[in-house]
């Protein structure tokens, strides 16, 4: 449920507090925050909550001083609403004159159901994604023209699934498994592919989906078993780098949230704490990655470091 007029008022109120506090950039992002709706002394720790404890993982290894500042805000819509009501209310004392526009960012996921904008530079999240990503690669210039970035993946929790993190899975303290089994990446995505028929959201927005999808000669996007039959396929004779094209197009349009849901440990640790720990593990993988290296996460934080003054 999104933020209330009240609620997302009060919300912004805290966070222009903390960004005087903080004194750096400020990137709101998507994360649960009914546990500190009505409690203000808890805004000094929000970093903790998913999906900022995440983001700040992510954070490069080689930005050390000034390091931005990640809040959660609540579903998508809750973000865009809090990302332009701090950037278009003006400062309602001095001591907020230092909250000024270039502070504040936000990074939201690019699901398959548009959000419209009102009054802003590009029509829609779509449109966006399309001035991001070219070909599935993230364009920099992008955010260093808007504050508002979007994820070339559905979701942040396909970031959790890209072939570069098998390593980190194999070696990961706690072994993880996937239906009873060690997790193996790419017979995770034999099964994504598999119930691509089965995505209702996919279905429902299945003409976005092959907009997205254009550029990869290999699929047939006549409808959706053509799609699933044609990835099967090329997937299996595929060689690098059409593999990996392949696997980011299925976590471009595909729902992934359930199969990460899915991970577990036959470890004693609590679930959440696993999670977690893994969610850390993955982002610290990021936070490693140079800007050239083709991730996603990386390039928006190399655009980001350039508003670092």
């Amino acid at each position: 449920m999104s933020l209330s007029t009240t609620e997302l008022q009060l919300h912004c109120q805290e966070i222009r507090k903390l960004s005087q506090r903080k004194k750096g950039l400020v990137v709101l992002c998507e994360g649960n925050i009914n546990e500190i709706k009505g409690r203000v002394e808890r805004y000094r720790r929000l970093e903790i909550f998913p999906d900022a404890n995440f983001y700040k993982a992510c954070i490069p290894t080689w930005w050390t001083e000034k390091r931005p500042t990640f809040v959660p805000c609540g579903d998508r819509k809750d973000v865009i609403d809090s990302y332009f009501a701090l950037v278009n209310t003006p400062a309602s004392s001095d001591a907020e004159t230092n909250t000024h526009q270039a502070q504040f960012f936000a990074i939201i996921d690019l699901d398959l159901q548009p959000h419209t904008f009102s009054d802003y530079t590009v029509a829609d999240t779509e449109a966006l994604y399309a001035l991001y990503y070219q070909n599935g690669t993230c364009q920099a210039i992008g955010i260093n023209q808007h504050g508002i970035f979007i994820t070339g993946l559905i979701y942040k929790e396909a970031y959790f699934l890209i072939p570069d993190l098998q390593p980190l899975f194999d070696n990961h303290i706690s072994r993880i498994f996937y239906q009873g089994q060690p997790l193996n990446l790419e017979n995770l995505y034999h099964t994504m592919a598999q119930a691509l028929a089965d995505d209702k959201n996919l279905r429902t927005h299945f003409q976005r989906a092959c907009n997205r999808l254009q550029h990869i000669a290999t699929l047939d996007l006549s409808d959706i078993a053509a799609l699933q039959e044609s990835w099967r396929q090329a997937f299996l004779t595929a060689d690098e780098p059409d593999k990996s094209q392949l696997i980011y197009a299925l976590l471009t349009i595909h729902q992934v949230k359930d199969y990460w849901q899915a991970f577990n440990t036959m470890d004693t640790l609590p679930e959440a704490r696993f999670k977690e720990q893994l969610t850390l593990a993955i982002g610290d993988f990021y936070a490693r990655q140079p800007p050239e290296s083709g991730h996603h996460l990386p390039c928006f934080f190399n655009a980001l470091s350039a508003h670092n003054i």
